[in-house]
C-alpha cells in the first residue's frame, strides 16, 4: 500500500501559497494602478466642473521679491518646547513670555499690559534700551528671529511701488537685516508705499517698531481679525499713520496686485492670514505668502476660483525655513505643478526637479523679466 499523505500535505502547502502569492499580487498591483491613475492626467475626469468668478484686478509689469530675513527662529527645539511647557498650541502668544511682551515672571505668565508698560517709553526710537530690558526678562531672546521681504512692483507705466512684507521679530536681528537690505533707508526717505502685516504671529509681526523708527508714518495694511492686542501695538510701537484692515477674500491694492484673506483659526491664538496675488506681464500669476496656514493648494484654488489671470508661473515664498540668498526654486509636487494655477514653487526647496517644459523658475528670481 502507497502512502499518500505527504503527498496530499505537500500539494496543500502549495496550493495555500499559491493563493497567498496570487491574493498578494492583485492587492499590490490594484494599490500600484491607483498610485498610476492618481498621478496621470485620466483623474481630472473625476473632479467637478470649478465656476470661476473671473475678477479682474489690474496687469503690472515686473515683480522683484528680495528675502530679507526667512529664519523666524533659531532654535526649533526651544521654541517647541517653550509651547508645550506653556501649556499647548491654544495658549495666547502673548503670554508666553516671549520678547518683546516680556515681565520677569517665567515662561506662560507673560502679560501685555505689564510689558508695554515697561517698554512703551522706549519704542521706536530707543530699541537698544528695550532690548536690554527684554534681555533680562524674557524667555529665550536670542530664539527671536523674523521673517520679512520686499516686494518691488512696477506699473505698466513704469510707476515703482515698495511693499515691505511682514517685518519679523526680534529687534537688534530686524534692524541688522533691514540696513543690510536698505530697508532702513526707504523707508527713512519714505519710499515704501505700505507695510502688508500676513497675519499677526511673533515672527512675521513684532519686529515692528524696527519699521517704524525709520518711518513711523507709514501706511500699515493688517487682517481684519486682529486681536486688541495686535491693534494696541500698532498704536504703542509708535505708528502715527494710517491703518488699513482687509477682509475676507479678494481687495485689489494697486494695478496687479491684489491681497488675499483667509479666515482661517491659527496656533498660538491667532486667527487669518492674507497673502498677496500679482498678475505680471508676460509671466502669469506670481503668488507671495508669509506661512501659507491656509495651505497651499486652497492658496492656488482661490487664484483660480475668483482671479481672471491669462497664465500661471506662481511662486510662494515662506518662512520657518532655511535662509538662502539668492532664490532657487522647487515645485511642491507634481500634482501642484500641474493643477492651475501651475507652476508652485517655494524659494526654499532647491532646484526645480519637476522636468516640466513650462517650469516657470526663472519667475522666482523677478517675473517679468526684471
Amino acid at each position: 500500500m502507497v502512502d499518500t499523505r505527504s503527498d496530499m500535505v505537500e500539494t496543500g502547502s502549495g496550493r495555500r501559497e499559491f493563493l497567498n502569492g496570487a491574493v498578494t499580487g492583485l492587492g499590490v498591483g490594484m494599490l500600484g494602478a491607483m498610485g498610476l491613475f492618481s498621478w496621470s492626467p485620466w483623474r481630472r475626469r473625476l473632479f467637478p466642473e470649478v465656476e470661476r468668478a473671473q475678477l479682474d484686478f489690474g496687469v503690472c509689469r515686473n515683480l522683484r521679491v528680495t528675502n530679507i530675513s526667512e529664519t523666524s527662529w533659531f532654535d526649533n527645539a526651544a521654541l517647541i518646547g517653550d509651547i508645550k511647557r506653556a501649556g499647548g498650541l491654544l495658549v495666547s502668544q502673548y503670554d508666553f513670555n516671549w520678547p518683546p511682551f516680556c515681565d520677569g515672571t517665567g515662561l506662560g505668565n507673560g502679560s501685555y499690559e505689564r510689558a508695554m508698560a515697561n517698554l512703551r517709553q522706549w519704542l521706536p526710537d530707543r530699541l537698544d534700551r528695550a532690548w536690554e530690558y527684554i534681555q533680562e526678562n524674557a524667555v529665550h531672546p536670542e530664539n527671536a528671529g523674523g521673517f520679512s521681504c520686499l516686494l518691488e512692483v512696477e506699473a505698466l507705466d513704469g510707476t515703482p511701488h515698495r511693499i515691505l512684507f511682514d517685518t519679523g521679530w526680534g529687534y537688534p536681528w530686524m534692524e541688522e537685516s533691514f540696513r543690510r537690505e536698505g530697508i532702513d533707508r526707504m523707508l527713512a526717505r519714505r519710499e515704501i508705499d505700505f507695510l502688508y502685516i500676513t497675519h499677526e504671529h511673533f515672527d512675521h509681526f513684532w519686529g515692528l517698531p524696527v519699521a517704524l523708527k525709520y518711518d513711523p508714518t507709514v501706511r500699515i495694511v493688517i487682517p481684519d481679525s486682529f486681536y486688541n492686542e495686535g491693534l494696541r501695538y500698532l498704536r504703542d510701537s509708535g505708528h502715527r499713520g494710517e491703518v488699513t484692515k482687509l477682509g475676507r477674500g479678494v481687495t485689489p491694492l494697486l494695478p496687479g496686485v491684489a491681497s488675499y484673506k483667509f479666515d482661517i483659526p491659527i496656533i498660538c491664538r491667532v486667527f487669518g492670514e492674507q497673502d498677496l496675488y500679482f498678475n505680471v506681464r508676460d509671466r502669469g500669476l506670481v503668488s507671495v505668502t508669509g506661512c501659507c496656514h491656509q495651505g497651499i493648494v486652497r492658496f492656488a484654488d482661490s487664484a483660480f476660483r475668483e482671479l481672471k489671470i491669462a497664465r500661471s508661473a506662481t511662486s510662494l515664498t515662506e518662512s520657518h525655513a532655511e535662509a538662502r540668498s539668492p532664490w532657487t526654486c522647487r515645485h511642491s509636487s507634481r500634482d501642484l505643478c500641474s493643477m492651475p494655477p501651475s507652476g508652485i514653487c517655494r524659494s526654499c526647496w532647491g532646484t526645480c526637479s519637476c522636468a516640466s517644459s513650462s517650469c516657470p523658475t526663472s519667475a522666482a528670481h523677478s517675473a517679468g523679466g526684471g
